[in-house]
């Protein structure tokens, strides 16, 4: 295989492993850079990525450094052809559309596949956060695919809009519970003192800790019914009692997310799946695109470099 070749391939792979956020950030590729990863001197690769985007194979940046990118790469990343007069920019970053739209501090751009099997996912988890009030989420999909990751990036994006307090995310994995609903109830909705055996003093449950923020249920198909039925009245009316308070309910603000790797309709009543507005379905590595499945697997091996 000729050098230029090599210059060429290596381009392509660091080409397809950006996202739209990072063309925001303005990042791309320099000869010195590709000569360090292959091996080759700056001088040589500079002239084979010269020859490259005279041949309109690849694109580059004015100034100095110059930078690059895989022209087809690229092509595929946009979702569009580019101009000829698009070969040389004067930042990669003018090549978005509306780079405004992937700003690099839009919490879900670092998702990958944001853009693409992700973008319905995507476009409704900031709807129901963008909801006024906001709104309840089923997160569904195989173990593994980052529900708890997705609804962590919810979180970061309702702290990017909020004008006011920083909206508090409470994380709870039903398995712990799920067959010993007295203590349920305690963890969930807090109890006053003498409220059972052992209830020694006044405890705050994670309903009042997520007030004016979000309540993340993990594994939320190991609820029992009856479990699933006392998250009702949070979900109808915004209200609960903690264990052993017969007085009027306590008003709460909180969103619940809710994190299954189960079939919807043979783990949850169907009473519950009514009252969750949105529901989500975040899809397994075997349905990704065989270029996701690649940026996965580089981006889990970079991350282990760095451990």
């Amino acid at each position: 295989m000729r050098r230029i070749e090599i210059v060429l391939g290596e381009l392509e792979r660091l080409t397809r492993g950006l996202c739209l956020a990072d063309l925001a950030q303005e990042t791309a590729f320099t000869a010195e850079a590709i000569g360090f990863n292959l091996g080759l001197a700056r001088n040589s690769v500079s002239k084979d990525l010269n020859q490259l985007w005279n041949d309109g194979l690849a694109i580059k940046s004015r100034g100095r450094p110059v930078y690059f990118l895989h022209r087809q790469a690229l092509e595929t990343l946009l979702g569009r052809q580019l101009e000829e007069s698009e070969r040389e920019v004067r930042s990669v970053a003018d090549v978005l559309p509306h780079e405004e739209h992937y700003a690099p501090d839009d919490p879900f751009t670092s998702l990958i596949g944001y853009d693409r099997s992700l973008r319905d996912a995507v476009e409704k988890g900031r709807a129901a956060v963008l909801y006024p009030h906001g709104l309840h989420v089923l997160l569904t999909g195989p173990s593994g695919v980052g529900k708890t990751f997705f609804a962590e990036l919810m979180h970061r994006f309702a702290c990017e809009q909020a004008s006011g307090a920083i909206p508090p995310l409470v994380y709870f994995n039903c398995a712990e519970y799920a067959h010993n609903p007295e203590l349920l109830s305690s963890h969930l909705f807090g109890h006053r003192q003498g409220a059972f055996t052992g209830a020694n003093e006044h405890k705050t449950g994670l309903v009042e800790q997520a007030d004016g923020g979000y309540l993340l249920l993990d594994e939320v198909h190991r609820l029992s019914y009856e479990g699933q039925e006392k998250l009702f009245s949070i979900l109808d009316k915004g209200e609960y009692r903690p264990l052993g308070v017969s007085s009027q309910p306590r008003s709460i603000s909180v969103r619940l997310i809710c994190a299954t790797t189960e079939p919807v309709g043979s783990a949850l009543l169907r009473t519950f799946q009514r009252r969750i507005q949105v529901c989500i379905d975040l899809p397994g590595i075997r349905q990704r695109s065989v270029e996701e499945q690649i940026e996965l697997i580089v981006g889990f091996l970079q991350r282990e470099s760095r451990k």
